[in-house]
């Protein structure tokens, strides 16, 4: 809560690595009324139904209506994402950016989504959960795999994941004191 004031991971607001994109989206609530609390209750009430929305999605496409409607309820009513939801913590995104890499990677296997889109996406569930880009990189490559791609298309996914990951590491970076300032933060991990 106290990133919400100031944004420095050397000064561990947020604790490092820093998650910049979930900052961003407790900042947009910021208005909010209610307790300090209130934003986090929020952005994890939005990203809560995107996980939902994304599950539902992925069963459906390739199990039906119905064993989507069952998924969707199983995790809405699972105690653990409801109490993770209903506290001012980051674990709601992580869930939303597993579910969001995963849900790209089987879209971009089928080639129902572009390579571009891919690996901007994986940039942002990165930017929401900077420890996603390691335990769901290999999610991300076997999509990109099953997709088969040429040697264009593959330099399009990783440069744009690249690119992405550049576009909010670095400010986070900048807003930390700079690059020795944040190594020293994430070295204490």
């Amino acid at each position: 809560a106290l990133s919400l004031e100031h944004y420095d991971v050397y000064d561990h607001q947020p604790h490092p690595p820093g998650s910049p994109l979930f900052w961003a989206l407790l900042r947009a609530c910021r208005w909010l009324p209610g307790p300090p609390a209130t934003p986090f209750l929020a952005v994890n009430l939005l990203l809560s139904l995107a996980v939902l929305l994304l599950l539902g999605g992925m069963v459906r496409r390739d199990a039906g209506p119905a064993l989507a409607w069952l998924v969707a309820a199983a995790f809405a009513t699972c105690p653990i994402f409801w109490h993770h939801g209903a506290c001012s913590t980051a674990y709601v995104s992580e869930c939303f950016a597993s579910t969001l890499v995963a849900a790209s990677a089987l879209a971009l296997g089928a080639r129902r989504l572009g390579f571009v889109a891919a690996g901007l996406i994986f940039a942002v569930a990165g930017g929401l959960r900077p420890n996603v880009m390691v335990t769901l990189a290999p999610v991300f490559f076997l999509g990109l795999f099953a997709a088969r791609p040429n040697r264009r298309e593959a330099a399009l996914a990783l440069g744009a994941a690249g690119l992405g990951i550049l576009g909010w590491f670095v400010p986070m970076v900048l807003a930390s004191g700079g690059w020795a300032r944040y190594r020293l933060a994430a070295a204490a991990l």
